[in-house]
């Protein structure tokens, strides 16, 4: 709140549940951001923070579901108002269908104070079926939509011109508050109210620089990581001609039972759906089907996979032989060691007195793989020759979420504190024009890094990633590690 104008408020809504289906529901995920402030799991609540002359500073309210002895019968505990004054440390707590209300008076205070928030891509309306009721934001602005409404609809209507339901205030709300920053010619001057701002601009900055709180969150989401690795590889490894029925699914699974059995016990999930890619899967760089079958002998699987702990996410790639007792075939390791000293040189590249960002690195991986690559045989001399053969970029912050603080700047300069994401790739299409030998394989490695003054982390350096190592993995050699 330091950071911001005097009188300023903050508004951020919580998640909502995600219906799949009638009456079946998505495992629930708290919004990064409400996470990051509140540390509340629950859905469908509200945060208004208010900067003020108090000793604190800021007045902090929050909105959130009152206690139902029946609906907890059916869903769980819920904190309830009182809770999360006392847990949450919370000025004041109210029921989430008073916000829009309690939400009046803060943005028609007569003052020039901005109001940061940052509104959903969608609205969910409560009057149709669970599985037809988001509509997206666009469209709820729209002038044929009956039930889009405007900041002065709002601010001039005693009951709202927006559906009424209590669980549709919260979204209902803040849609409104959108049209105050999207003002087109023919539309009502917003300018009497007080403007609105990106809080995604002033929260992303501070969320870049991990506290040591967050580093060992982090850490311990790589190493139980590492578990499920070392679990899939040796799978893999174990893989025979014979059991042609196995899939990638099942290193999957194996990757999952890794994590779970080494999770600590605070609540842990996959972070993000992985990309399991055996043999020519792997030249789709967000391949997920993961239903392939495993076919042993002369063939890598790619495995893009993270575990999430306490609300950090852990992002590694490996890429490791299937069957063959885990061993790499010669091409497949030279191939793979262009990708895996690229990726290890720019590691040591991420530290604050190098003066890189991501763009510079990524830049750097550019250059470094195209001499890898054309020292193994590969002809690059078409400008867009390695683009083919490397689409992606270098790497993202990494935390709350799997691309994190998506609006930093990747030229600005790393920064000490920082956490991300370096994983260099090459994927060589079926076609004459590349050496014959590594056609159809795809490999990408990816570490986390803890970016320093002087030097940097490998948070994820317990995944084995020299050829040595994995084999071993394979073969069973590693099992006692951690």
């Amino acid at each position: 709140m330091d950071l911001l104008p005097d009188g300023a408020s903050v508004i951020i809504a919580g998640a909502r549940t995600k219906w799949m289906a009638h009456h079946v529901f998505y495992p629930f995920r708290q919004s990064s951001d409400f996470w990051y402030l509140t540390g509340f799991q629950e859905p469908d609540a509200c945060l208004l923070l208010e900067k003020d002359n108090s000793t604190k500073g800021y007045t902090m309210t929050m909105f959130v579901r009152p206690k139902d002895p029946f609906q907890e019968m059916w869903e769980g505990a819920r904190s309830g108002i009182d809770g999360v004054t006392e847990w949450f440390g919370a000025d004041a707590t109210y029921d989430i269908s008073d916000l829009a209300s309690r939400l009046k008076p803060v943005l028609t205070k007569s003052t020039r104070s901005p109001v940061y928030l940052d509104l959903p891509s969608d609205i969910e309306f409560p009057n149709l079926p669970p599985w037809r009721s988001t509509v997206p934001l666009i469209d709820f602005f729209s002038k044929n939509n009956a039930q889009s409404g405007n900041l002065a609809d709002f601010l001039s209507s005693p009951t709202g011109s927006f559906p009424s339901s209590s669980r549709s205030d919260l979204d209902s709300c803040l849609a409104v508050l959108a049209s105050s920053r999207s003002t087109t010619r023919g539309q009502t001057d917003h300018s009497k109210y007080r403007p609105i701002r990106s809080l995604q601009a002033k929260l992303d900055p501070i969320k870049m620089i991990k506290s040591e709180a967050e580093l060992k969150l982090l850490r311990t989401a790589a190493d139980i990581s590492a578990h499920g690795f070392k679990a899939a590889m040796r799978l893999a490894a174990d893989c025979r001609p014979a059991e042609a029925s196995r899939s990638e699914h099942e290193l999957v699974q194996a990757f999952e039972g890794g994590c779970q059995r080494h999770s600590p016990g605070v609540g842990g999930r996959m972070g993000y759906v992985p990309v399991c890619a055996a043999g020519p899967a792997a030249l789709t760089i967000h391949y997920t089907f993961n239903d392939r079958a495993l076919r042993p002998g002369n063939q890598l699987v790619l495995l893009d996979a993270g575990f999430e702990y306490a609300g950090y996410v852990a992002d590694i790639t490996r890429t490791f032989p299937i069957g063959n007792q885990g061993r790499f075939s010669s091409a497949q390791r030279d191939l793979y060691e262009v990708v895996k000293n690229v990726e290890k040189e720019l590691l040591t590249q991420c530290r604050q007195s190098s003066g890189h960002s991501l763009s510079s690195l990524h830049r750097a991986s550019c250059q470094l793989l195209k001499d890898g690559l054309v020292r193994l045989g590969f002809n690059l001399d078409h400008p867009d020759a390695l683009n083919r053969l490397y689409p992606h970029y270098i790497g993202h912050p990494v935390g709350t979420d799997l691309h994190d603080t998506p609006s930093w700047n990747r030229s600005h300069r790393l920064k000490a504190g920082s956490v991300i994401t370096i994983e260099p790739g090459v994927y060589v299409p079926d076609e004459d024009k590349y050496p014959k030998h590594f056609r159809g394989i795809g490999i990408r490695v990816e570490d986390m890094v803890h970016v320093r003054e002087n030097d940097q982390v490998i948070l994820s350096c317990n995944t084995p990633k020299e050829v040595a190592d994995v084999e071993a993995c394979g073969s069973g050699l590693l099992d006692g590690l951690h």
